[in-house]
């Protein structure tokens, strides 16, 4: 039997006998069909993550190491203050191991997405 037979049951202010719904086969191949898809679309995506996660993660730290460089770089400039490119990199790789970054009040918008 192909057809699925839901009960629903109206507050007792309306009536207070069940009443009976019924769904054609067709939706609920539909919903199926649904449910198939969806169920393959996670797995392609979780083989699709397990894959390459590292691999964007490492993009996502490299992209925050060239965005907080530039931003420190671009921040000391904007000051007048004059830094070596060994310091703005020390200053970049406090920004992941001390949380560091803590700088005055014009902050550019590649510093503050490093951070």
């Amino acid at each position: 039997m192909n057809r699925r037979t839901f009960r629903v049951f109206l507050s007792s202010t309306f009536s207070s006998t069940p009443v009976t719904v019924t769904r054609s086969a067709q939706s609920s191949k539909a919903r199926g069909q649904q449910r198939h898809l969806r169920h393959r679309w996670r797995r392609w995506l979780r083989d699709h993550w397990r894959d390459t996660r590292w691999f964007v993660i490492g993009g996502l730290w490299l992209l925050a190491l060239v965005l907080g460089y530039l931003g420190f770089a671009r921040h000391f400039a904007a000051l007048g203050e004059r830094r070596s490119p060994f310091n703005l990199l020390y200053l970049t790789v406090q920004l992941f191991t001390l949380e560091s970054g803590a700088v005055s009040a014009p902050v550019d918008w590649p510093l503050e997405v490093a951070r």
